[in-house]
């Protein structure tokens, strides 16, 4: 379990996309996140990177962190990459009076030119935080870049937006109810669709007594009731 899950999290991870790449669902984009740079790196040594996809790794990431957000595109079918990550970065803490809330690397964004068709698209791959607090505010500055830095462009953004079933403490927990109206009212359409009340769990997932935190593991016989299990539309 360790060796696959851990030693070999990334050599794996990579060998499942070259797979999915080829035989599986024909990736035009693919969007990552919480990737580290070995990952990323590890990615341009293999099929993955050399034969099958463009790694796209903002500037502004820090390596030294395991939670960059990425962007993969089909080699051949996407031209001229323009990172823009650091000035949505930029515009985003500008928002905040210079206090930006998410970390480097957080949020990748690329200007990218369509080879079939030549039409130009903005990729965005987020990465939320925990709570998917930062979530709100990084849509919106994704909306604004796109409606006027990038108008000509077709928007694909792929995120991690962590957001929650429980909407009892909106100011701890993003409620995934707002996170879609505030889709719903920039003009965006979500592939889960925009209606929380027929939204399936994206997450699922508990501590078990094999780590050293004991007062946050769960009984599988309790995984569908306590509180401390993550079943939620991230």
């Amino acid at each position: 379990m360790c060796g696959a899950l851990n030693e070999q999290k990334n050599p794996r991870t990579a060998e499942i996309l070259e797979q999915d790449a080829l035989y599986g669902t024909k990736l035009d984009v693919l969007f990552l996140q919480e990737s580290s740079q070995s990952f990323a790196d590890l990615a341009l040594t293999r099929r993955l990177g050399m034969e099958l996809m463009d790694v796209h790794v903002p500037g502004n990431r820090d390596p030294s962190r395991d939670q960059n957000s990425l962007i993969l595109t089909k080699k051949g079918a996407w031209t001229d990459p323009q990172d823009v990550s650091e000035e949505v970065a930029a515009r985003l803490a500008e928002d905040h009076g210079g206090d930006s809330p998410i970390a480097p690397g957080d949020l990748a964004v690329f200007k990218v030119t369509r080879v079939l068709d030549g039409k130009p698209y903005l990729l965005a791959s987020f990465h939320g935080d925990t709570n998917g607090l930062a979530t709100k505010d990084v849509v919106d500055v994704i909306h604004s870049y796109h409606k006027h830095d990038a108008k000509d462009a077709s928007l694909l953004f792929g995120l991690d937006a962590n957001t929650h079933f429980d909407d009892s403490t909106p100011a701890k927990l993003a409620y995934v109810g707002d996170f879609l109206q505030n889709v719903d009212y920039h003009g965006m359409e979500s592939c889960y669709g925009l209606d929380p009340a027929v939204l399936q769990h994206t997450t699922f997932n508990a501590r078990t007594y094999l780590q050293p935190q004991l007062n946050k593991a769960v009984r599988a016989d309790e995984k569908d009731t306590s509180p401390m299990v993550d079943k939620n539309p991230k």
